[in-house]
């Protein structure tokens, strides 16, 4: 299976680590969560096609922690049902699992997090610091539908591509002005 990816550019890693050298998960607790299967008239018979997003968004907390509530949906159905262009019945998903975590940081002393660090801090660390809490949510949660389990794949931070006009407007080093 393919790996899930959240990229940041070299600042926005940078700001992350900058709030993560200044925190310590104190805890994680499931917030919210909604799942539901469909009846299956008979076996599975192909592949699952996964669709997979996730959001996360600071929440109020006391003085000394920084609070994110970090938000996860799944869903699958059968690739040949989700490609035919057939009943709605087709289009439905198999089974979805909607679930919400929030995660307590507990921030050094007198620290005060910027705003652009919170910011690269949630949709990276964050998000990633929950996954494995969501990917064994996931397939207990499948599991329990009577369905095959699923192990969700590994989330991933990478380092964001410079855009192409980045590229573009960069200006020549002299190796490069010398081959011209």
């Amino acid at each position: 299976m393919t790996p899930i990816t959240i990229q940041q550019t070299a600042e926005q890693a940078k700001l992350a680590f900058e709030l993560h050298t200044h925190a310590e998960i104190e805890s994680v607790r499931l917030l919210k969560s909604r799942v539901a299967s469909r009846s299956l008239p008979e076996p599975l018979r192909g592949p699952i096609a996964l669709r997979l997003n996730h959001k996360a968004r600071q929440a109020p907390a006391p003085k000394g922690l920084l609070r994110l509530e970090v938000s996860f949906h799944v869903s699958g159905a059968e690739e040949k049902a989700a490609t035919a262009a057939g009943s709605g019945r087709a289009r439905e998903p198999l089974a979805f699992v909607e679930c919400a975590w929030e995660v307590d940081y507990r921030l050094a002393e007198g620290y005060e997090p910027p705003r652009e660090a919170v910011k690269a801090f949630k949709d990276g660390n964050a998000v990633f610091n929950c996954w494995p809490y969501f990917r064994e949510y996931v397939q207990n949660t499948i599991t329990r539908m009577n369905l095959p389990p699923l192990t969700l794949p590994l989330l991933r931070l990478l380092p964001k591509p410079p855009k192409k006009e980045a590229l573009q407007q960069r200006p020549a080093r002299p190796a490069e002005r010398a081959a011209e």
